[in-house]
C-alpha cells in the first residue's frame, strides 16, 4: 500500500483506492477490477483472509484487467484504513441507512471507497471507520445492487466529478 501510495502521490493526483470487505466471489471481484482499471482507481485493497481469491476464474470475469489492475493484499483491513488515514486519506462507503445521496458527496479529494460483501454489506467494524457515507438512490422495487455493479455505478460518479469541466 505504501508503494502504490507514495507512486500516485507523486504523480500528483487524488489517490482512489477500492478496499474489499469480505467480497467473496470470484466474478464480483473480476468486475469491480474491470471497472476500477476503468474508471482510474490505483489499486484494490484486499484482506488476506475472508476474500476471494485472485486466480483465473476472477481473471476471466476481469476480461483479463485484474492482470493489469494493482492489488495489495494485507493481513488486515482495519489496519490498512488506519494507514490511510494517517497519510489523508478519507474512508468513504456507501451505507442504505445514510442520508447523503452519492450525487451530493465531494469526491474530489484522496480517498478509498469500501465495497462490502455480497450479502451482509460492510461490517459493523469497517463502516465505523469510514469518514463519509452516502447511499446510490434506486427507484423501483429493490434498494440494492450486487457489489460489483454498485462498485462500477460508484467509481462512475467519482470519475465524473473528477473529471468535470466546469
Amino acid at each position: 500500500i505504501d508503494d502504490v501510495l507514495h507512486s500516485v502521490i507523486y504523480k500528483g493526483r487524488d489517490v482512489l483506492f477500492v478496499l474489499l470487505d469480505n467480497v467473496t466471489d470470484v466474478r464480483n471481484v473480476g468486475a469491480i477490477a474491470r471497472s476500477a482499471l476503468a474508471f482510474g482507481a490505483d489499486a484494490l485493497i484486499v484482506p488476506l483472509k475472508g476474500s476471494a481469491q485472485i486466480n483465473h476464474e476472477s481473471v476471466k470475469a476481469s476480461a483479463n484487467t485484474l492482470k493489469d489492475m494493482t492489488i495489495c493484499r494485507t493481513e488486515s483491513l482495519e489496519s490498512a484504513i488506519e494507514y490511510l488515514k494517517l497519510n489523508g486519506i478519507a474512508i468513504i462507503g456507501s451505507s442504505l441507512t445514510s442520508k447523503t445521496p452519492i450525487q451530493e458527496v465531494n469526491f474530489r479529494k484522496p480517498m478509498a471507497l469500501v465495497m462490502g460483501s455480497e450479502g451482509d454489506g460492510m461490517g459493523a467494524v469497517i463502516g465505523s471507520k469510514c469518514d463519509e457515507k452516502f447511499i446510490v438512490p434506486m427507484s423501483g422495487k429493490i434498494d440494492s445492487l450486487n457489489v460489483s455493479v454498485s462498485c462500477g455505478v460508484m467509481l462512475y460518479e467519482i470519475y465524473n466529478q473528477r473529471n468535470a469541466k466546469y
